[in-house]
Formats: structure tokens, sequence, C-alpha cells
């Protein structure tokens, strides 16, 4: 019989590997202990993400984001996991295991608390916080189309769905929760629903 595929390569270590250069997130000084690699697990579009991106052109590189983003923001909204603490670097959430171990050694240098971010005094709020500033990696990536040359951030839209066919989100009145049955399109047919210098998403364009 022929010999079995040989599996995909692990996600790269952090601080290693194609996401060696993306550094918005400073690793913790605190003197706790490292983190072992059985716990340094990401979601696996994040993972994805982290191991193929640098060989994507802008658009896949964004494609990739917006799944990579979608999980953690899913897994941000689960009281049992949560996202409190992300990696050194990119930010991403660590799944369960990293979560916990992270409650339990918040001193270890793997351990970023992503509570901090935006309250950075004592993590008021305990809200996880999407990538910003985030920048495409790779040595001159082809456009794929866009045309963009900046950095880029994410949001979590929670209590929203994307209709594809109106290429618009459809979220509930307050764009923070499902608990409402009453359901608004928000954002340009077609564009973002995301106004980057208010830094939330649009008012509604049509009706739901």
């Amino acid at each position: 019989p022929p010999p079995r595929p040989r599996p995909p390569p692990p996600p790269p270590m952090i601080g290693k590997g194609p996401m060696a250069t993306v550094t918005l997130e400073a690793a913790n000084t605190g003197d706790g202990p490292e983190m072992p690699a059985s716990k340094t697990g990401r979601n696996m579009k994040c993972s994805l993400f982290a191991n193929e991106a640098i060989r994507k052109n802008k658009k896949a590189q964004l494609v990739l984001m917006a799944k990579c983003m979608a999980q953690d923001c899913e897994q941000s909204m689960e009281a049992d996991v949560g996202c409190q603490y992300v990696t050194p670097g990119p930010g991403f959430c660590y799944t369960n295991p990293g979560q916990k171990f992270c409650k339990e050694n918040p001193s270890s240098p793997g351990c970023v608390d992503n509570f901090l971010i935006d309250h950075p005094t004592n993590g008021a709020g305990g809200k996880w916080s999407p990538v910003k500033n985030f920048p495409f990696v790779g040595d001159n990536p082809e456009t794929g189309g866009i045309e963009f040359n900046g950095k880029y951030k994410c949001v979590c839209a929670q209590g929203c769905s994307y209709w594809k066919s109106a290429k618009a989100l459809r979220c509930a009145n307050d764009f923070s929760t499902s608990a409402k049955r009453n359901k608004i399109f928000v954002g340009g047919r077609g564009g973002s629903a995301f106004d980057v210098e208010a830094g939330r998403l649009k008012p509604k364009k049509g009706n739901g």
C-alpha cells in the first residue's frame, strides 16, 4: 500500500516562524514559569493564518484573518473558556488549556492579558479586544485586487450574522446581543459594516 501522507506541520511556536515579525503584543515581563508547548494551542483558523498567511496575497490574508478572528470572537463569548489571555506578538486567543494555565500562572512570559489592552491599569471591564493595527505579513505581498497599504483592525460583531446575498451584517438592535428578535442590516451594502474612525459598527442602511 502507498505510504500514508505526512501530517501538516504544527503551528510555529510563539515568537518564531512567519509571525516572528508581528509584535503587536509584548511578552509578559513577569518571572512566572514558561508555558509548556502543550498549552500553547490556538484556534484552528488562527493556526492556519500563522502557517499560511506569509505565502498569501493581501486579500487572502484578510480572508484568513477574518476566519481567525471569527473563531476568537466566538471563544470570547464562551463563559467557561473566554479569551482573557492571548499570545505575545499577534495576540491570538489561547484555547482552553492555555487559558487555564495563564489563570494559574498570570506572570508567565507567554501570558498576555488581553483585558489590559484597552484598560492598561487593571483590566476593568473584562472584555476581549480583537487585533488592531495588524500588518500584512511577508515581503511586499501582492494586492490580490485590493488597494490597501496600511494596517487593519477587526471587530467582534456580537449578535450579528453575515448575509452573503446582501453582502451585509444583520444584527440585533444594539449590535451587542442576540436576545432581541428584531434584526436590522448594518453597514453599506457591498462595503464594510465597520466605521474605522468611530471604531464601531455603522448605523443601519436599509431595512432588515
